[in-house]
């Protein structure tokens, strides 16, 4: 019995050898700073020497290394993940960056935008939760929609974040929401397939008939905003015509989801 616990004791160690020898590999190839203040400092050397050292010396970067995490339950290890500050304070003196590295004013044009296509995001997702509670057949043929709607929101922030006058050509490319017009052009049959089984419209409509409905006007509204806050960025060069022509297309999908999901509609009365 005895035989039996040293020898899950000696695999254990050897496990748990093996995956501070494959983080501390990883280290020396991804930490090229780190590695090159252990030679500063004299504790660095060639061969598996090096490497033990650097174990050694270094352990508490191993909880760094999230790529091989994954490792570890094939090792028999246990991996505590190390909590996540939300807070940085990094723009607390008014600056942010954006992803190109650059830091500009939280009141830049660039932030003013992605300020309002994040409202836009988080009131589609009002809509989302109030399309499915509301129960209905055609609200709830809209929340898939909706989902991609958000998905591609997200991707054309990441293309107002990278200015194409400042921005590396690897970044521009990275995060280019030009796909030939695909978005709008998925935004146009959603709207002529929705606009099929709706009665013409011959009068201005309030917004409203129902939470759904309300809810899609309310996001349609934070749409308009968000594109007018894009155009002065497209016109001087900092960002794709496509997005300015998806949100564009965007507000008139929400106009008409809006009618679509609505239990009725209250048209305007001129006043007598």
């Amino acid at each position: 019995m005895q035989d039996r616990l040293d020898t899950n004791r000696t695999t254990q160690e050897w496990r748990l050898y093996m995956y501070r020898y494959a983080c501390t590999c990883l280290l020396l190839r991804v930490c090229p700073r780190q590695r090159a203040r252990e030679k500063v400092k004299g504790r660095a050397s060639s061969g598996r020497r090096g490497v033990l050292r650097m174990m050694l010396v270094r352990r508490s970067l191993l909880p760094r290394v999230a790529s091989f995490r994954p490792l570890a339950p094939e090792l028999g290890l246990v991996s505590h993940r190390r909590s996540f500050r939300i807070y940085t304070r990094t723009g607390d003196e008014g600056s942010t960056s954006l992803f190109n590295g650059q830091r500009r004013r939280k009141d830049d044009l660039v932030f003013t935008a992605l300020g309002d296509s994040d409202e836009l995001n988080a009131a589609l997702g009002l809509a989302s939760a109030h399309c499915e509670a509301g129960g209905s057949t055609r609200g709830l043929a809209l929340i898939p929609q909706i989902g991609v709607v958000q998905s591609r929101l997200l991707d054309l922030g990441s293309a107002v974040a990278t200015p194409r006058t400042q921005s590396s050509t690897k970044r521009l490319e990275r995060t280019s929401f030009d796909d030939a017009g695909g978005s709008a052009a998925q935004l146009e049959e959603w709207i002529d397939a929705m606009d099929a089984e709706l009665p013409p419209l011959r009068n201005f409509i309030l917004p409203g008939g129902g939470l759904a409905a309300a809810s899609l006007h309310v996001a349609r509204a934070v749409c308009r905003r968000a594109e007018r806050s894009v155009v002065p960025l497209v016109l001087d060069g900092e960002c794709e015509d496509a997005v300015a022509i998806y949100l564009n297309r965007l507000s008139d999908y929400l106009f008409v989801a809006s009618r679509y999901a609505a239990d009725g509609e209250t048209v305007y009365q001129k006043a007598l």
